[in-house]
């Protein structure tokens, strides 16, 4: 499974933006996990190709004519340097505006932060902040710690007990987050007080999410489970009753 803060780390040490210390702890991680190393050698080749390209950059055949219209038939000799100049420019802006997007690291996608949340809960000694199977002692909980707490559905009886609460920090606000255990995994449900923006259905990761909204409050469901299966729990938070 990819870890998103490896991943960033490894393009910052392509971008030599790490400390030695920090350097040499990413070269132990990429000679321990091959699809690291992959991603190193992939953004070197891709840098390489660019540059390659805008060296190799030649102003086309098509640019001259288009040129001469629009100098008033000037001498072909300034004509020429022009659309050389002119092509240069383009290259060289082209292959910028390439390399920023692929290398300047980014802020994390919305979906990207949220799994990052349940991932740091599944490092963390305790993945909750209060251990309870009653939901009686969940929402009240949730309720002192974010302005507008969620209801709190008994699973039990679908495979899917709780186990607790937590608060997440999502986008700089707290989030309340109901946790459910399903087999040997677990399902952080994420309630945020308004809209975002998420598809109904996607991945991050390799962990599964699903996004809905009901009344003043949208959920998000995350976990790495079979969709299908976090599709039923999906049914069972929004239909508790059927």
């Amino acid at each position: 499974m990819k870890n998103p803060e490896q991943i960033y780390e490894v393009d910052a040490y392509a971008d030599n933006e790490l400390d030695p210390v920090r350097a040499i702890a990413v070269e132990k991680l990429m000679a321990e996990q091959p699809e690291l190393r992959q991603r190193y050698d992939s953004i070197l080749n891709l840098r390489r190709a660019l540059r390659e390209a805008a060296a190799q950059d030649r102003p086309s055949d098509l640019i001259q004519p288009r040129i001469n219209r629009a100098l008033g038939r000037v001498a072909p000799f300034v004509t020429r340097w022009a659309a050389l100049a002119a092509s240069f420019l383009v290259g060289l802006l082209v292959a910028a505006a390439l390399t920023w997007v692929v290398f300047v690291p980014r802020s994390p996608a919305l979906a990207e932060a949220i799994v990052s949340a349940h991932m740091r809960s599944l490092l963390a000694e305790q993945p909750i902040d209060v251990a309870s199977s009653d939901r009686h002692t969940v929402k009240p909980w949730l309720a002192r710690k974010v302005p507008q707490s969620p209801d709190v559905v008994d699973l039990s009886q679908s495979g899917f007990p709780l186990i607790g609460g937590r608060v997440d920090v999502i986008d700089g606000e707290p989030v309340a987050t109901i946790v459910y255990g399903h087999a040997k995994h677990l399902v952080s449900l994420m309630t945020f007080a308004k809209r975002i923006k998420l598809p109904a259905v996607s991945s991050v990761a390799g962990f599964h999410m699903r996004s809905w909204t009901q009344g003043d409050l949208t959920y998000v469901a995350v976990s790495d489970i079979p969709d299908s299966e976090l599709a039923m729990f999906e049914n069972g938070i929004r239909h508790p009753n059927s």
